[in-house]
């Protein structure tokens, strides 16, 4: 399977098998601590999370972190890769647009920073949770960026996402 089909495949499989690794927060007192940020290195892609986010290994996705209150997953998309599929994207708009569609999303992306973000919500085997994803193009690419977390932390959690949007750099 080419890359551009895994990254539709794995925006899906992300919306619906991966939510597992998210938990209520915890009621010991370490869950209210703010973790130290680590910044995480992709090719020349690099973000930063806090320390409590642990990464998993899942190989459909570029990398997969969780934390007990939210997963991070990252994907890289080629440039060259979805040209060869046939598929003419001339901007990032069209980007978010196209993973969207592919993935039964409606919603309107939001120009932040150097990207565009968009939410929604999901309820996954009665448990209602909430997304982020923030698109940007790193040139030759594309990146994907989801974070996802129980519908009642997500008010909570959105700032800190962006923060971690607002880290990104190439």
């Amino acid at each position: 399977m080419n890359n551009f089909k895994k990254i539709f495949t794995a925006a899906a499989l992300s919306v619906s098998l991966t939510l597992c690794a998210c938990s209520s927060a915890s009621d010991d007192s370490s869950a209210t601590q703010t973790p130290s940020p680590i910044v995480h290195t992709y090719d020349n892609f690099n973000i930063t999370l806090g320390s409590d986010y642990i990464e998993s290994n899942q190989s459909q996705y570029t990398f997969f972190y969780s934390s007990t209150d939210s997963i991070c997953i990252g994907e890289k998309e080629n440039k060259s890769d979805i040209a060869a599929s046939g598929i003419t994207i001339n901007n990032l708009s069209e980007y978010a647009t196209l993973v969207m569609s592919n993935t039964g999303i409606t919603s309107q992306a939001v120009t932040y920073g150097n990207g565009l973000y968009y939410e929604w919500d999901k309820n996954v085997n009665g448990t209602d949770y909430s997304y982020i994803a923030y698109v940007t193009d790193a040139g030759d690419s594309y990146w994907l960026i989801q974070f996802a977390s129980l519908k009642e932390m997500y008010t909570e959690l959105k700032d800190y996402y962006l923060s971690c949007f607002d880290s990104i750099s190439f």
